[in-house]
């Protein structure tokens, strides 16, 4: 079921040379999904982001996955504030797809 608020949506998938509790260790962690965000890339126009969690990890309790690959996707919206409506039209699905790929082959690296 998709959430109208979100309509557009990217993912990938990918190999995991590991256990579904590996996996799902791994990508329930902020910081290693995220990883690929820490560096500055031509795909994040030569800017980084940092992530910040809780003292929990920024981790749910109660989580449950079935993993034979590692899937990941990005549901998301494009913003009515010009220059970005025009900008997320031309990059957005881009932007997603490249996102979703690296946290995959992330966790992917990992685990081989």
């Amino acid at each position: 079921m998709s959430d109208p608020s979100f309509p557009f949506h990217q993912e990938s998938s990918g190999p995991a040379n590991a256990s579904v509790e590996q996996v799902f260790a791994f990508l329930d962690d902020p910081k290693a999904w995220a990883a690929h965000m820490g560096e500055s890339s031509m795909m994040m126009l030569g800017e980084h982001i940092s992530i910040d969690v809780d003292a929990g990890g920024g981790r749910v309790i109660g989580s449950t996955a079935r993993i034979s690959r590692v899937r990941v996707f990005i549901d998301y919206s494009l913003s009515i504030k010009p220059p970005e409506p025009w900008f997320g039209h031309l990059l957005g699905a881009v932007y997603a797809r490249w996102c979703t790929r690296q946290m995959v082959m992330g966790a992917t690296r990992h685990f081989t």
